[in-house]
């Protein structure tokens, strides 16, 4: 079995350096490869003479390639990855996560047992070398599906990440590739296009698994600009519009969204003030207690809400 591990890039130079070793560790099955390509989305820092570098002193048991993909945005990466990529599965992480060295060992057992159209599991989060908050917790960076308990085996209704994502080949051929107007642009934050590339091929044939597996982890790195709760706010709100543009919505629910827009502010306000007046009071970091609008979906609902009020609005 061959495994193509696709890492698409963006200006991720010194994060690179952090977590492309992980890669060499990893510990390979005696009856499986492995190829790395990695996936310059039109950097214009350091990336590309890093990443020459990192291949041409670590030839061995794992081919590397290195792709320059001129056309913004992850999902045209993503393609092109697929596109260079031989493997039986084609294998998506991202640029600042750490492989544990048994990643692909369990992977590969799972795919043996199973052979699901999609494997994947969950991320924990680990801050970067030198990094540090007096209130983001590392455990703050954890993958969303974490809160679900979710166990072992085929997903009902949920996702996974495409962060940590096992794709098996012919997957590809029946559906087709990552719609290039999802997810991220540059340094624009956009999201859907893993949950979306998974609707299509359970739309296509709802019998297809898409098996989740706690021994399939990595650890992402925080970076640093995560660390702030502006960019939380807005991350949600990106977060809550991109849900609600895959899911088509009942007429009700588009008329009903200004009002609904007002209620989710609200919401989120009262829940402000709530808890600056409990971080007073019981001498808690305010930014710790108001991290818990960003794991549930109160910052969310709001992005979802301006996405249908906007969506009324250009139809009429």
């Amino acid at each position: 079995m061959l495994i193509s591990l696709v890492i698409c890039t963006y200006n991720r130079e010194d994060i690179l350096r952090e977590t492309l070793p992980s890669v060499l560790a990893l510990k390979i099955p005696i009856d499986a490869q492995l190829e790395l390509i990695i996936v310059d989305n039109n950097s214009i820092d350091d990336t590309a003479a890093f990443v020459k570098d990192f291949i041409g002193r670590n030839t061995g048991q794992i081919a590397m390639t290195y792709l320059f993909e001129v056309n913004q945005g992850l999902s045209y990466a993503r393609n092109s990855g697929y596109k260079k990529a031989v493997g039986d599965y084609i294998v998506y992480t991202d640029d600042e996560c750490i492989l544990p060295e048994n990643w692909i060992l369990n992977a590969c057992t799972k795919i043996k047992q199973f052979s699901p159209a999609f494997l994947g599991g969950p991320y924990y989060g680990k801050y970067l070398s030198g990094s540090k908050s007096p209130w983001y917790k590392e455990s703050y960076g954890d993958s969303y599906i974490l809160q679900f308990n979710l166990p072992n085996g085929p997903m009902n209704n949920r996702y996974l990440s495409g962060g940590n994502l096992f794709i098996r080949r012919d997957v590809f051929e029946k559906i087709g590739l990552f719609n290039v107007e999802l997810g991220m642009t540059g340094e624009t934050i956009n999201y859907g296009e893993e949950v979306d590339f998974q609707k299509r091929l359970k739309a296509y044939d709802p019998n297809e698994i898409i098996w989740y597996d706690e021994s399939v982890y990595v650890y992402h790195c925080i970076r640093n600009e995560k660390m702030s709760i502006c960019y939380l706010f807005m991350d949600a709100m990106i977060r809550g519009a991109s849900a609600a543009e895959l899911r088509k919505p009942s007429k009700i629910e588009v008329f009903a969204s200004p009002f609904l827009l007002f209620y989710f502010i609200l919401r989120a306000l009262l829940s402000f003030v709530q808890k600056a007046i409990f971080s007073l009071m019981k001498k808690q970091h305010f930014f710790s207690l108001l991290h818990s609008d960003y794991e549930s979906r109160v910052w969310r609902d709001i992005g979802s809400a301006w996405f249908r009020v906007k969506s009324l609005f250009s139809t009429n």
